[in-house]
């Protein structure tokens, strides 16, 4: 069994959790992230190396949202190996890792496939985390249709997305604050963005906060997270963190395309990750 030191480090990170909770200023680091890891992927010597690399990328955040991590051997070694003690495993490969308890989790298989999508089961998983004793947070992590040129997929896409509306309308209903994110696999500022957006009156991490970073260069202030596609006509901006404030009980602070890193050999997937800090309210 391979083994990763990063538990001890793990202390420090829920020790500065818990003086800043104190401080009634709790912030946290959200990450998402499609890794593309399929079952029969990696031979043992590039599956140590890959998984190793994994640990290494998703250390330091308080939550994690993984999609398409399909290889149970990937998933036992995060379960096993990471600094998060919780986590819930979902259909479509997904994964949410927590610094705080997750007291449920429900995870739902969409509707619809088109070719190795099939394989896959796209899904939905949410699960309710308590920050502390009286604030709880609802995190959604979505993997969605993925291929984009083809016709039926957008339609599968579409009636998906609907799913995911309906689960969506329900969470807001419970008034607590809410993180939806994951691999969407729509186009920004498309039609299924501008209605998944407005009719659920979400907040997309990166529209508020790419004024912010003008010194990036331009795919990066564009967001996007699928490798190979900078200088396209199309942003291919298809993973996404939205967030629904709940009387702006939560609120951004910063938001990063997570892009290969000195300790990678090589890309970690075919796609960046992104991440967002947020901050609670202070209470009165």
């Amino acid at each position: 069994m391979m083994r990763v030191n990063l538990k001890k480090r793990a202390v420090l990170c829920g020790l500065l959790l818990t003086l800043t909770a104190g401080a009634e200023e709790t912030s946290f680091r959200v990450l998402t992230y499609n890794l593309n890891v399929h079952q029969s992927v990696f031979g043992k010597r590039h599956m140590r190396s890959k998984i190793k690399e994994i640990l290494l990328r998703i250390h330091g955040y308080d939550f994690v949202a993984l999609q398409e991590v399909f290889n149970p051997v990937v998933r036992e070694e995060i379960q096993k190996n990471s600094t998060f003690p919780y986590f819930k495993f979902g259909g479509g490969g997904l994964v949410i890792l927590s610094q705080f308890p997750i007291l449920e989790s429900k995870s739902k298989k969409l509707k619809g496939c088109s070719f190795r999508g099939c394989l896959q089961a796209d899904g939905i998983l949410v699960s309710k985390i308590r920050i502390d004793e009286s604030r709880f947070l609802y995190f959604a992590n979505i993997k969605l249709e993925e291929n984009t040129w083809n016709p039926y997929s957008l339609t599968i896409r579409r009636k998906q997305l609907k799913e995911v509306e309906t689960t969506i309308e329900d969470l807001k209903y419970l008034k607590q604050p809410l993180i939806v994110l994951g691999s969407f696999n729509i186009y920004p500022n498309g039609r299924l963005y501008q209605k998944f957006v407005s009719e659920l009156n979400m907040r997309d991490v990166w529209s508020e906060f790419q004024s912010q970073i003008s010194y990036y260069p331009e795919w990066i202030r564009r967001g996007e997270t699928l490798v190979k596609s900078g200088g396209r006509d199309r942003v291919k901006r298809f993973d996404y963190i939205f967030y629904a404030p709940n009387g702006e009980e939560i609120s951004l602070v910063s938001s990063h395309v997570v892009m290969k890193s000195p300790f990678e050999k090589e890309l970690l997937s075919d796609r960046f990750g992104l991440e967002s800090t947020f901050r609670y309210k202070n209470r009165q």
